[in-house]
């Protein structure tokens, strides 16, 4: 996806293109209705307020913005998963991740009859292409997190005045060294603009600090 942005006589107007789809926003409506106008010689169609983009569903609030979430897309993957009524759990990824666990490294088979788990089965929940059968259990945990969590959304707001200076937060967190097999942490971060989400990482680190190997 690009982001492509033009500010004239103060007034700015941001286009995000994925593919053949275009997501237009602008300061002004007039702005956003001007840049549209250019367009008339490609055949672009303005199709209005966006009300979904790339399996996010846009849920206005006419005074102070609008809500992001996936909702309908995470119901539809556990529909066709049969996970539909599952039960949820509290987070992603369990403590279980973390335990070395050799037989959970048996690799999956290619095809077999219902109720296997198959490597066509783990490809179409999460894309993966060298299995295994703790992958798949991984998969089927972070789907009943979706599950519990589907009704969550990002906030989006408009800024009160243009005036008002934004407001930055960033936050940081590590584990210990929960990584049996490697004893590395795991680096999360979120930058917020204003209380609204717009960059985050988990990621883990690349070395063992001096503090972790020797406690």
């Amino acid at each position: 996806m690009c982001v492509y942005h033009r500010r004239r006589e103060g007034i700015l107007v941001v286009v995000g293109v994925y593919v053949h789809d275009l997501l237009v926003t602008g300061m002004q409506q007039q702005a956003v209705d001007a840049f549209f106008g250019e367009l008339t010689e490609l055949s672009v169609k303005n199709l209005g307020p966006a009300s979904k983009f790339l399996g996010m569903r846009v849920t206005y609030n006419e005074y102070e913005g609008c809500d992001l979430d996936q909702e309908l897309a995470i119901e539809e993957m556990l529909r066709e998963h049969g996970m539909a009524s599952v039960h949820s759990v509290r987070t992603p990824i369990g403590a279980e991740s973390n335990e070395i666990d050799e037989a959970s490294d048996e690799l999956l088979p290619m095809s077999g009859g219902d109720g296997v788990v198959t490597v066509r089965k783990f490809q179409s929940l999460v894309g993966s292409l060298i299995p295994t059968m703790s992958d798949w259990k991984f998969g089927k945990h972070i789907a009943r997190y979706l599950a519990g969590t589907k009704s969550l959304c990002l906030y989006m707001k408009g800024q009160g005045a243009l005036e008002e200076p934004l407001k930055v937060i960033a936050y940081s967190d590590t584990d210990f060294a929960a990584d049996k097999a490697d004893r590395k942490s795991v680096t999360g971060g979120l930058l917020t603009v204003d209380g609204m989400p717009v960059s985050w990482i988990c990621k883990k680190q690349t070395g063992i600090s001096l503090l972790h190997h020797g406690g």
